[in-house]
This record gives structure tokens, C-alpha cells and sequence, in this order.
């Protein structure tokens, strides 16, 4: 019996059971975690040997105080990088007509969104994609876009940019605000995307 290369549903659901399934950026969930009224939350399980590439969902987050951001510090070997030596890129839009950016060097965390409020409709929801994290020969890389709700009810957007400039090996990510407010609610996803 010959094999045509064509595979059926059945025969996908057969290989995914045994994982041996992996079409081209499959998508597959490592960790969920919801924050409530929590400083940070810490992704420690990464599968960063498995994984070149991470993708990461920020849904329905609120700070606990008006104008904070979602932000991301990395994990180097178990250590928590809070250094001022990361760098960001990022361009925004708020619905009002302001459009601008900002650019930073020599920063200790990276911001994926747009301010928001913590009236009941300021929320923010990003994605951000993570690269190279398992690699120590290179540097941690983000790219992320974010969509939400500013404090006073103007609807805002960023696309934004990061880079932890040191070759080592990244094993954790903290969600986190800037400037130090909590996070009254947000739901959070990491996913490694597999290429092989």
C-alpha cells in the first residue's frame, strides 16, 4: 500500500496523542497563570531546550493604580536580571490623536503595552514573542503588540521592542508593572512554538 503524504483527522489526533504530531508553529500551552492583586507573576518552566521561539498572551489586565504598563523582566540561570541593561523600542497610538514613541537603553525591565486605568472598562490585552531564550551564544529578543483602554477612557495601541543584550541563558519571565503597582487581574499564557 503506498502512502499518499495525506493525513486525516484521525490520523492527527492519533500522532498528537503520542506527540509525534508537530506541524510547522504548533502551538503548545506550557502555563497558565491568573494574577489578583499580585506584584508578579513568574513563568520558571520555559521547556527552553525544546523551544527557540515563546509565545505569551496578557488578557484583561488592570493595574491597581491608574497609568502603569505590563512589563517583563527575564531570568538568567535561576537569577532574576534586574539590572538596568535592557533595551526597548516602542510606538503607540491613542485614539484621541496623540501618536508617538519611545526609545530606551539601560533600563531594568521591558514595557509591552500601553498605559491603562482601573476603571471597570481599562483593561490592556498584548501578545508578545519571545526569541532565543534557551540559547546562551545569543541575546533574548521581544516583539509584542498591545490593544487596551487608558485611564479617562481613550483607546490606545503599542507595538514595541526588546532586547536583554547579553549572550546567556534565559530559563524565566516575570510579568510584572512598571514602576511597582500590582496587578488587580490579569490572565496569562506561555506557549513554545515548535518548528520541527
Amino acid at each position: 500500500m503506498s502512502n499518499s503524504g495525506i493525513f486525516d483527522v484521525n490520523d492527527i489526533r492519533y500522532l498528537m496523542d503520542y506527540q509525534q504530531w508537530s506541524g510547522v508553529g504548533t502551538l503548545e500551552l506550557i502555563e497558565t497563570q491568573s494574577a489578583s492583586n499580585s506584584a508578579a507573576l513568574d513563568f520558571l518552566i520555559l521547556k527552553e531546550d525544546i523551544y527557540n521561539v515563546h509565545f505569551m498572551t496578557v488578557t484583561n489586565f488592570q493595574p491597581a493604580s491608574d497609568n502603569h504598563y505590563i512589563a517583563y523582566r527575564l531570568y538568567e540561570s535561576g537569577t532574576l536580571e534586574t539590572a538596568a541593561v535592557y533595551q526597548q523600542a516602542r510606538q503607540y497610538g491613542i485614539a484621541s490623536g496623540t501618536f508617538g514613541e519611545s526609545n530606551s537603553t539601560g533600563i531594568d525591565e521591558v514595557t509591552v503595552s500601553h498605559a491603562t486605568g482601573t476603571d471597570d472598562e481599562e483593561t490592556n490585552n498584548c501578545y508578545i514573542y519571545f526569541y532565543n531564550l534557551g540559547d546562551s551564544s545569543k541575546y533574548s529578543f521581544s516583539t509584542s503588540h498591545s490593544s487596551g483602554v487608558q485611564a479617562g477612557g481613550s483607546a490606545n495601541f503599542e507595538f514595541a521592542g526588546g532586547v536583554l543584550p547579553q549572550t546567556s541563558t534565559v530559563d524565566g519571565i516575570r510579568i510584572l508593572t512598571d514602576q511597582g503597582s500590582n496587578m488587580e487581574h490579569a490572565e496569562v499564557s506561555l506557549y513554545g512554538i515548535r518548528y520541527s
